[in-house]
């Protein structure tokens, strides 16, 4: 272990896919540090990125901390953004709609690692290398269910909102799932009456010739 200038180190690219502390547990947390300092070191990588330890990083900067320590992380032949998402899930209580949604986010901006990736948008992140993550990876990596991750896929494809509260832990997988299909359901209702005219019964056609 050593210790170093917090200011020479910067977060992975892809740690944005990882949901940030709720604010009662970034409170605890920074109240933590600031009362007993930094006592696990965070694991970096040799350029200085970080990729277990993002929040305390975080802290020490807002702090003014002068140095905090680190270790090499020991990947052990993974992919630094595996060993990252690995750490997270271990570390963090995350759900397993979290879970689930953190598996589809990473399908999606594992593509093209390094975007600044925005939750509530349903663009494709644009940069860096193309890993081709799978759907079998991703339930592996996050211990989720084939099911759960289609669903969160469905979701976030067609909600990004909703998607972004269920990442964040603010509404649960199947509620999201069913106020998507609902909301399809009734705009497919409404192309359906607009395609007829007034009057016209949408399956038997004229009310006259009934």
């Amino acid at each position: 272990m050593k210790r170093v200038d917090p200011k020479t180190l910067r977060p992975h690219p892809l740690n944005r896919l990882i949901p940030d502390m709720r604010p009662e547990e970034w409170r605890d947390f920074y109240a933590d540090i600031a009362m007993r300092g930094i006592r696990v070191p965070l694991e970096v990588l040799a350029d200085g990125t970080v990729v277990d330890g993002r929040h305390r990083l975080q802290v020490a900067l807002e702090l003014g901390m002068k140095k905090v320590p680190v270790v090499d992380a020991p990947l052990n032949g993974e992919r630094p953004e595996v060993y990252m998402m690995k750490a997270a899930v271990l570390r963090r209580h995350l759900t397993d709609d979290q879970s689930a949604m953190l598996a589809a986010l990473w399908k999606e901006g594992n593509k093209r690692q390094g975007e600044r990736m925005d939750l509530t948008s349903a663009g494709r992140p644009a940069e860096v290398q193309d890993v081709s993550p799978t759907r079998a990876e991703a339930q592996e990596l996050f211990k989720v269910s084939r099911w759960k991750v289609d669903q969160a896929t469905y979701v976030r494809q067609r909600s990004p909102e909703l998607a972004s509260k269920v990442h964040r832990g603010e509404m649960t997988l199947s509620n999201a799932y069913r106020k998507v299909k609902a909301a399809e359901g009734a705009q497919g209702n409404e192309a359906a009456q607009a395609a007829y005219p007034s009057g016209c019964n949408v399956i038997t056609g004229p009310a006259s010739l009934l």
